[in-house]
């Protein structure tokens, strides 16, 4: 049903994946690191972007990756497979965990396909399910409350701690998020993983662009103490 579909159902027009490859990872001699010292590169289309120092933390540990053009896109939209990827590269202990072998009966995923070892894994989990038993979109755009969702049920799956939303401060279009979703996007913005668009809108629908996704897993990462002497995220979502 809509109310789990990979962070939950509604939402998010058709878009076609920006690469029919897996990202890339880019390395280069950064001038600003200990000389000698190999990381992930800036990309070339992230400098002085607000969301390049988180880009680059999230990079460097191999957590997201940049295109085979040394671009990041960062704001570019998310599919639903390529949010699923990121979290477990993360999460996932170890590559025999990302063989699909089953664990998901969504016929609009190929076996071949670059993250079907990954959603394999979330499945099989119980941290993602699809938009029906055999549909999970993983080619549609992740939306804001589709993300919402998604960070707080894997914060909960570990073990991440996480202060309920008590004294809920409502957004201005709080009755346009999704009743599966409200719980969640209220949550992850008590525990600073979310916050608002100007006005006081949380725009659930909206897209989620790779830069904003890489903030939200960079807030939920330092919440969790997974990463060290990494710069804060800039801006907001």
């Amino acid at each position: 049903g809509g109310g789990g579909g990979g962070g939950g159902g509604g939402g998010g027009s058709a878009a076609v994946v920006t690469t029919t490859t897996q990202p890339v990872t880019q390395t280069v001699e950064d001038e600003e690191t200990p000389e000698g010292a190999a990381v992930v590169s800036r990309f070339i289309d992230i400098t002085g972007h607000w969301a390049e120092h988180v880009i680059n933390a999230l990079a460097i540990r191999g957590y997201v990756h940049g295109f085979p053009d040394n671009t990041y896109l960062p704001n570019d939209s998310t599919t639903r497979a390529q949010f699923v990827a990121i979290l477990s590269n993360i999460f996932a202990t170890g590559t025999n965990e990302l063989t699909p072998t089953g664990g998901f009966s969504f016929t609009d995923v190929p076996a071949t396909a670059w993250y079907a070892g990954s959603l394999a894994w979330a499945a099989q989990k119980s941290l993602v399910v699809g938009y029906s038993a055999t549909e999970f979109a993983p080619d549609e755009d992740i939306n804001r409350e589709q993300l919402a969702v998604l960070i707080v049920r894997f914060a909960k799956a570990f073990n991440i701690p996480l202060t309920d939303a008590a004294e809920r401060i409502t957004f201005a279009d709080g009755d346009t998020i999704s009743p599966y979703a409200v719980e969640s996007v209220y949550t992850a913005r008590a525990n600073g993983l979310v916050v608002g668009k100007p006005g006081n809108l949380y725009d659930p629908k909206g897209k989620s662009t790779r830069a904003e996704v890489a903030a939200v897993i960079y807030r939920l990462l330092e919440k969790g103490q997974y990463l060290a002497n990494a710069p804060k995220p800039a801006s907001t979502l």
